[in-house]
């Protein structure tokens, strides 16, 4: 016969731990919370508490990616949380993002705003010297979820003009309340915000904040939002400020998916830094029933040109440019 034990703490099952026999109902197979404190943490923490704290969010991400795969292949969608603690120290921006987990920063809730680029108020900033906010060059992220972080673009000779954030393929993500931001040293302009080089499918973004420097105010990326592959399809774009020196929001004539995508209620220009070239520029020209076209309504735009669209007397409701109607 079988003895009873009984856990009044915490049992902990590490990586590679198996359980035998049938599991109760009492089991979580849940997904795991990992802390970070770039302060406090140390490369060899577990994660599991804030007194045994990670030092990076990437060490974060790749231990749940870990944990992730020891899942069965069809429970590999459990998803983790990864919990940033603000500091006045820059976290090293990220190679891989990921999948299937939630990026939390715990800071002021604004998303990343205040002092633009080098918050001294104990907000999550990623991305310093070493590396930008996010640089993914092959990245096939599914299932992330990113709120409250401020990423950051230094721009030096070190880190060379390259965006904010960029990762190949975002598929079913909600960025929100986030910002992209440039640091007050940055001696390089980044060439965009957020730039996605393959595609996006079912993912939203939302109230995020792409801006430039307080300390040279007309410092900005060069693009806003930038979409260069050939998918953006059936995802949100919504109450956003996507500041830009030349397009604030740029869809290339080769990105002809873009059917299911909405672009709502967002401020695209200058933002009183300097100018703005193009408020929306989508030169998606490709007939119907070859491609799809993203859809513009009710957004505001504060540039030379407010709104260069291909077609977009099909596509484009009540946008506006200043005290004029671009579109009704």
């Amino acid at each position: 016969m079988g003895q009873q034990v009984n856990v009044y703490r915490e049992l902990k099952m590490f990586p590679g731990a198996r359980i035998s026999g049938q599991l109760g109902p009492l089991y979580d197979p849940g997904g795991r919370t990992y802390y970070v404190n770039n302060i406090t943490g140390s490369a060899t923490g577990q994660g599991d508490s804030w007194n045994d704290a990670m030092d990076e969010v990437s060490t974060a991400i790749t231990a749940s990616e870990t944990y992730r795969a020891l899942q069965a292949t069809t429970n590999e969608y459990v998803r983790n949380t990864i919990v940033v603690q603000g500091t006045d120290t820059k976290y090293t921006g990220l190679a891989d993002l990921g999948e299937e987990y939630n990026l939390i920063g715990l800071a002021s809730p604004t998303g990343g705003r205040g002092w633009m680029a080098d918050s001294t108020c104990g907000g999550v900033q990623l991305g310093n010297s070493t590396r930008h906010g996010l640089y993914d060059t092959d990245g096939d992220n599914t299932g992330v979820y990113i709120a409250n972080i401020q990423f950051k673009a230094e721009g030096t000779t070190d880190s060379p003009s390259l965006p904010v954030f960029q990762t190949a393929t975002l598929d079913q993500c909600c960025i929100e309340d986030c910002s992209f931001l440039i640091a007050s040293a940055a001696s390089r302009q980044p060439t965009d915000g957020i730039l996605i080089t393959t595609g996006a499918n079912g993912s939203v973004f939302r109230r995020l904040h792409i801006g430039g420097t307080n300390a040279a105010p007309t410092s900005r990326t060069q693009d806003g939002m930038h979409i260069s592959g050939t998918i953006f399809r059936n995802c949100l774009v919504e109450s956003c400020i996507l500041c830009a020196q030349e397009k604030a929001f740029h869809i290339p004539s080769g990105c002809i998916y873009g059917d299911g995508t909405m672009v709502w209620h967002n401020y695209m220009g200058a933002l009183g830094h300097g100018s703005c070239a193009y408020g929306i520029y989508d030169a998606n020209a490709t007939a119907e029933g070859l491609g799809g076209h993203i859809s513009y309504v009710h957004n505001f735009c504060d540039a030379g040109d407010p709104m260069s669209v291909a077609g977009e007397w099909t596509r484009c409701i009540m946008n506006y440019a200043a005290s004029t109607v671009l579109s009704d």
